[in-house]
This record gives C-alpha cells, structure tokens and sequence, in this order.
C-alpha cells in the first residue's frame, strides 16, 4: 500500500502543479470581471441608503474598501455591466479599471488588438496614455480644421449677409418706387374724377338749360298761337273806319315795296362779297380754277346788267 501512495505523489511533479496554478488563475480572470460589476452594483445600491457625509466612514468600517477603490468598482459596473462581451469578460480588474481611460467604442479593438494576459498593468497603462495623447493630437487637428472651414464659412457668410443686405435695399427701392407709382396713379385717377364729375355737372346743367328753353319755347308757342287766334277775331268796323284803313295799308304796301328792294339790294352786296371770298380763297388752291370762275362770273354780272337797264 505505501508504495503505490509513493508512486502516486511521485508522478505529480512541478509542471501539473504549475498548470493547476494557470488554472485556477484563469478561473479567477474569467470571473474578476463579473464580480467587480456585482459588487459594484451593491455598492451603489449602499451609496443611495448611507446618510450624507458618512460614504468613505461606512466604506472603511464595512467592507474595508477605499473610496478610490469602490468608485473604480461602481464604475465598472456602470461601463461594462450594460452589455455582455465576451472580449471584455477576460480581462483582469486591474486591466478594467485601466481601460477606463479609453472612450466605451475603443475598450474592445483595443483588447483585441493586444495580447492581455501577457501585458502588465505599466505597459498597458502606457499604451492607453499614448492612444489618448494620439487622439488628442487629432482632435486638434481637427479643430484647426474646423476653424479653417469657419474662417472660409464665415467669409463666405459675410458675403451671403452683403448681398442680402443688397437685395433688400433693392426691394425697398423697388416698393418706393411703386409707391411712389401708384401716389401719382391715385392722383390722376382722382383728377380724371374731378374732371368726370365736373363733365357730369356740365352736361346736366345743360340738360337742366335745355329743358327750361323747351318749356320757355312751348309757353312762348302757345302765347303765339293765342295771339294769333285773337288776330283771327276780325270785328266789324264801320265805313269811315274801313276807309282809312284800306288807305294806311295802300301806304305800308308802297312803303313795304321799297323795303323789299332794298333788302333785294342789300342781299345782291352780301352775294357778291361772299362770291369774291370764295373766289379770293379758290385763288390759293387753284389760280387756273379759279380764273375760270372768275370769268363766267363777270360775263353773267354783265348780262344781268343789261337786264336790269332794260
């Protein structure tokens, strides 16, 4: 019996117990991460229900964690208990704690661009500082970049707000000149008005006018026809009455007589100067027309002198 256990202690040698160790050691890797987030929770859960003022008192007497430790813990379970990642499960608490430093979006390229269970706590600390410094390096550029870009958008916004500034100046000279249009098309608009209704007046007076003549002119008719009628009325009259009146009109017949070749007279002067009118202004249009006229004018002026010699 003793030399089986002998032959038993004897085949485990240094290398299984180093692999038992490896073991044990990734089973605590696997699940530091894991622990740290429930922990983590706790801890937030004690925060809320601890009185103000006593948070670093509680941690000390309670759980014996440091104030720096239990942020680091409460943290975690605020970066990496939101999603499950198998990338992020590996890793140790420490290497947690460190990739804190990088944005959420970078923690997973970056632990699988790196071998983790072979870096330490310094080079990955290092490495973490060098992305940041890179990163902030870039932002700056960018920055630059973007100031550049605002530079140009702001020239060109100064010459955007130029000719904006234009283009409303032309409006408003545009409107004064429309005003300025429909004042003088108001005012002509109202002076055709006034002209218009002054026609109006014009023409109704004259209407008005017309009327009151065509009245005046029927009572004037009527007085003349009435005046006639009573002329109509002959009376009787006696005989030395008819006698003297047959001789008066014998007189207004002779004297009648004489008025009438007088006006014969008058109207043969007023037929020739009319006639010398024409000719004189046929003369300007037409000398040879009017020499014609001129001629058998004069022939039957002569004529009609001869006549009247008898």
């Amino acid at each position: 019996m003793t030399d089986v256990n002998t032959s038993i202690i004897n085949l485990r040698n240094a290398e299984i117990v180093a692999e038992e160790i490896n073991q044990i050691k990734e089973h605590v890797r696997a699940t530091a991460i894991d622990g740290a987030i429930r922990i983590g929770r706790k801890l937030q859960e004690a925060k809320s229900l601890v009185p103000y003022g006593e948070w670093e008192k509680w941690l000390e007497e309670n759980v014996n964690y440091s104030a720096s430790t239990a942020q680091n813990l409460m943290r975690i379970a605020d970066e990496y208990g939101r999603k499950e990642s198998q990338a992020l499960a590996d890793i140790s608490y420490t290497q947690a704690v460190a990739l804190l430093r990088l944005p959420a979006e970078e923690r997973e390229q970056f632990v699988a661009e790196h071998d983790m269970q072979s870096m330490s706590t310094r080079e990955m600390t290092d490495e973490i500082k060098r992305l940041n410094a890179e990163r902030e390096k870039l932002q700056m550029t960018i920055e630059e970049l973007l100031q550049g870009d605002a530079s140009a958008g702001n020239a060109h916004a100064k010459d955007l707000e130029k000719a904006l500034i234009s283009a409303r100046e032309q409006v408003k000279e545009t409107e004064k000149r429309r005003e300025d249009d429909l004042r003088r098309e108001q005012a002509r608009a109202a002076e055709a008005e006034k002209k218009l209704e002054k026609a109006v007046a014009e023409r109704n007076a004259a209407k008005k006018q017309a009327e009151a003549d065509a009245l005046k002119l029927k009572r004037t008719e009527e007085e003349l026809q009435n005046a006639r009628a009573q002329v109509r009325t002959v009376e009787v009259l006696p005989d030395s009455v008819q006698a003297e009146l047959d001789a008066l009109r014998q007189k207004a017949s002779r004297t009648g007589a004489e008025s009438e070749m007088r006006a014969a007279y008058d109207g043969l002067v007023a037929a020739f100067e009319r006639l010398m009118d024409k000719l004189t202004a046929a003369r300007e249009l037409d000398a040879a027309t009017a020499d014609k006229f001129s001629a058998a004018f004069g022939n039957a002026m002569i004529k009609m002198a001869e006549r009247v010699r008898g």
